[in-house]
């Protein structure tokens, strides 16, 4: 009896460390591709910043 009960708790950890792995690796996934995008949207800002700037240098040369 005891030896049943000690195997039933230990398949149910077995199943519960597999479902818990599983939404680890998930969510790890899920953020490095938010990182990936704010990343590209830092990217994206700096060339708008940049673009910007020598847009204003060159419409209005006397701000240099």
């Amino acid at each position: 009896m005891l030896l049943l009960l000690i195997s039933s708790v230990a398949l149910a950890s077995f199943f519960s460390m597999i479902v818990v792995q599983n939404k680890t690796e998930s969510v790890m996934a899920t953020s490095i591709k938010n990182q990936r995008l704010v990343f590209e949207m830092n990217n994206t800002l700096d060339d708008a910043r940049t673009q910007e700037r020598e847009f204003l240098l060159i419409s209005c040369p006397d701000n240099q």
